[in-house]
């Protein structure tokens, strides 16, 4: 086994290994049988297996947002945010720190949440135009209704449609992507983003 983060080869060696629990998703069998392994050289700690790519895209698809999930979100019945969210607001300066956005410059968030990075960046930004990349049907709908943000269900798309973003924002999505994805997402989001763009990332 090798650590993802610091490259070192522990296999033999003493690692400390956690049970994963499934505290939020029970009906969800994406979370089973899975441990925590610590890496004994960084302390970086990372599941023993990844899910595959279809049981991510089910997860996300059916439970994530369900009526009994945690992280459910009505959308039909959410009003559009029309100040400024100070998460997004702090986001959004630090990309303008490093760039010029100019009038119908692409903002790009991959993962909106509710939505408050369009309506901060509608209020900040020169005529931004937003897209985001979501899943859901739902949260879709409603960011067009809300902020005239279109959204596509991956980047790939966005990319294939030859759209060049001056500022990307990824908060806390990042985490959301597989351990494995990690260098492809690194290479769509080079391919998505202007030559002087940014790209934020919280996690």
């Amino acid at each position: 086994m090798r650590c993802l983060a610091c490259g070192t080869g522990f296999e033999g060696q003493e690692s400390k290994r956690l049970d994963y629990e499934n505290l939020e998703f029970p009906n969800s069998d994406i979370f089973n049988d899975l441990l925590i392994t610590i890496c004994p050289n960084c302390g970086l700690g990372f599941l023993n297996k990844e899910p595959s790519s279809a049981q991510v895209y089910d997860f996300y698809m059916n439970y994530y947002r369900h009526s009994n999930s945690p992280y459910s979100v009505d959308f039909s019945r959410m009003k559009p945010l029309r100040s400024m969210d100070a998460r997004s607001l702090g986001q959004i300066y630090l990309g303008l720190s490093q760039i010029n956005f100019n009038k119908n410059d692409i903002f790009l968030d991959l993962g909106p949440g509710s939505g408050n990075s369009f309506s901060t960046a509608n209020l900040i930004l020169d005529n931004p135009i937003c897209y985001g990349i979501e899943l859901n049907s739902g949260a879709q709908a409603y960011y067009l209704r809300a902020y005239g943000a279109e959204t596509f269900q991956n980047i790939s798309v966005f990319i294939e449609k030859g759209f060049k973003a001056k500022l990307i924002i990824l908060s806390h999505s990042l985490e959301h992507f597989k351990s494995s994805e990690a260098s492809k997402l690194m290479n769509e989001l080079k391919m998505a983003l202007s030559p002087d763009g940014a790209v934020v990332i919280e996690v």
